[in-house]
């Protein structure tokens, strides 16, 4: 479910803890009073915490809670910052592992702090740099998870069938007959699982498919049927409700700012 938090405030006692790593990020420092955000400026990024993979689309961030990091965490971009928030600062962020979703106002912060190799708070400006920052991070909308994943064998198997035939329309009760599994139990097993309905989570999957042919200068034509529409505008209308852009704008606005 998604939420949006309450901003904490910035006092001069918190500034000593607060750092930001570009590129290098040893999370055994910040065991003790820290969680972390963590913010890919490449499109083809991810997060594994453990064995869980943490997919998003860009434009996204990932918000890791102190309780979590003694996992091991290996983030795949090719460039990315990791912005250690102390505890004190963090009881308005959720307490679970969650996607974030950034404004532009975020992005640029994030940008400009790597432009000039900001890594911790040297001056009045940096400080209130960062408290803009730590704002628009806890007034942004949080999920658990953009496309999770389980442990649930039966699931797990569905799951991948749906991905290794993204360009078919695979109807649900087709696959709850094909996997020898009860609709109703596939549902239930869903939402306890993933959080959300298996059509919700189908339709998440194609996002990120999108997102990956648009940064391959696929038509949208060719999309759409990639992705088993019938139709290009009930695909751009499905892929608008979920970004806010059509395809051609998403890439334009979003896909251009990351390399």
């Amino acid at each position: 479910m998604n939420t949006y938090l309450s901003e904490p405030n910035l006092s001069n006692n918190d500034i000593e803890n607060i750092f930001i790593n570009y590129n290098a990020f040893d999370c055994s420092e910040s065991k003790n009073d820290f969680g972390i955000f963590i913010y890919c400026y490449s499109k083809k990024s991810n997060v594994s915490l453990g064995s869980t993979l943490i997919q998003a689309p860009p434009s996204y961030g990932v918000w890791i809670p102190k309780k979590y990091l003694n996992e091991i965490i290996t983030i795949n971009s090719q460039e990315y910052c990791v912005i250690r928030i102390p505890n004190e600062l963090a009881n308005t962020l959720p307490f679970v592992i969650s996607t974030v979703i950034c404004n532009s106002i975020t992005d640029s912060i994030l940008r400009h702090c790597k432009e000039k190799s900001i890594s911790s708070i040297r001056s009045e400006k940096d400080k209130h740099l960062y408290q803009v920052l730590l704002d628009q991070i806890t007034d942004s909308e949080y999920s658990n998870s953009f496309l999770p994943l389980t442990n649930h064998p039966k699931l797990a198997a569905i799951l991948q069938y749906i991905k290794d035939h993204s360009s078919q329309n695979i109807n649900i009760s087709i696959l709850a007959k094909q996997f020898e599994v009860n609709e109703r139990t596939l549902s239930r097993q869903c939402n306890h699982e993933l959080g959300m309905s298996l059509i919700e989570w189908k339709q998440r999957l194609k996002i990120l498919n999108t997102i990956s042919l648009l940064d391959e200068n696929s038509s949208i034509d060719n999309i759409a049927k990639n992705l088993g529409y019938s139709t290009t505008s009930g695909f751009i209308t499905m892929f608008k409700q979920w970004t806010g852009l059509t395809p051609n704008k998403y890439k334009k606005e979003i896909l251009s700012r990351f390399n």
